[in-house]
């Protein structure tokens, strides 16, 4: 028997004796890990009445953070075991109200969007890094470069940024206004060898500016922060809580695509940034709002439907609800993909996808 025989005639026995193997999911490794081999959707829900608006997440390596920024109860920052949600520790802020986190490779910071101001907490312990500080006006997202800090100002009339020494502290702001009078959001991006963009891309801040029409704004980080370009307009409102990078991409959601889209994923060529265009329709949502990407595919949550979507491509795979309420924020844990819920302000909602 040739040896193309014998491998045909040991996978037809494969799928004979072990019908399972074509059921495997190959959306996650540990979904595989855990038997999950059918497609319905898998979310845990993690619940607790202490924190009665969770918003922003971000993971450390370990844990996963959640901003609580009730204003009925103390605000505080909690850090949840990713394997089955339960709690670290609950650090209770003075005079912060978190919404926005980002994890720096040591700490973890959190924008007050009211209070105007920015706080570093120390991931290993949770201690207060430094006092908190004061920034530009509605401190929203945040991307780190290595180094610096990057916040978005989404105030509508300050068109500004915020860069934030990460050693440091030391903070500096931008003027941005000329390109851009709301900055909802902002991405870091660069291209490393083996990545999809290697030889294509320079190390570069993109901000999500939604004022008016959306649009995407490119500066140099490199070059005392100079403006490079903007793409083109598109649609209303992106309402944006996240902006998605996969490599070569720009992924960022608006309530109001070109017509007939209506509630739309864009997609950005950050190699070609004029190629800024619909990537899909979300038809089944109403306010697209957080994005995240895991590695494959790009995930957008939805605050009022509380629907989650997955896309491959700007392909929709799968649209399920998550439990417990309307969907703001997304994050990635390397297995899973999390989502903070509030369902009217009556309890802590967490789902993991």
């Amino acid at each position: 028997m040739k040896v193309a025989e014998i491998w045909t005639a040991l996978i037809v026995s494969m799928l004979v004796f072990c019908p399972h193997v074509l059921a495997q999911n190959p959306d996650n490794p540990i979904e595989d890990a855990l038997l999950r081999w059918y497609p319905a959707n898998q979310a845990v829900l993690f619940t607790n009445s202490a924190c009665a608006a969770p918003q922003g997440l971000a993971f450390d390596g370990e844990h996963m953070w959640v901003a609580c920024s009730s204003t009925n109860s103390a605000a505080q920052l909690w850090e949840l075991n990713t394997s089955d949600g339960s709690l670290v520790r609950a650090l209770t802020l003075t005079n912060v109200h978190p919404s926005y986190l980002l994890f720096d490779g040591a700490n973890i910071w959190a924008t007050d969007r009211t209070a105007g101001t920015l706080t570093e907490v120390r991931a290993s312990d949770g201690s207060l890094v430094r006092p908190t500080m004061t920034l530009g006006t509605t401190p929203s997202g945040m991307a780190f470069d290595g180094r610096y800090i990057w916040i978005a100002n989404s105030s509508t009339t300050s068109g500004s940024l915020t860069k934030v020494d990460a050693t440091n502290g030391n903070t500096t702001p931008i003027d941005i206004s000329a390109h851009c009078t709301d900055a909802t959001n902002i991405a870091f991006v660069s291209s490393d060898p083996g990545s999809p963009a290697w030889g294509n891309l320079t190390k570069s801040i993109w901000v999500v500016c939604s004022a008016t029409t959306p649009q995407v704004i490119e500066l140099d980080p490199s070059n005392n922060n100079a403006f490079v370009t903007a793409t083109p307009t598109i649609g209303g409102s992106p309402n944006c809580n996240n902006i998605a990078f996969d490599g070569v991409r720009l992924w960022f959601t608006t309530l109001d695509g070109p017509p007939p889209a209506g509630p739309s994923v864009i997609q950005v060529d950050t190699t070609n940034p004029q190629n800024m265009v619909v990537a899909t329709s979300l038809t089944e949502t109403s306010h697209p709002d957080a994005v995240a990407f895991d590695g494959e595919f790009i995930w957008v949550t939805d605050s009022v439907s509380s629907l989650v979507t997955k896309l491959f491509d700007g392909v929709t795979i799968r649209t399920a609800p998550a439990p417990g309420g309307n969907g703001y924020f997304v994050a990635f844990d390397g297995g899973n993909v999390w989502v903070s819920n509030s369902n009217g302000g009556s309890g802590f909602y967490v789902s993991k996808m």
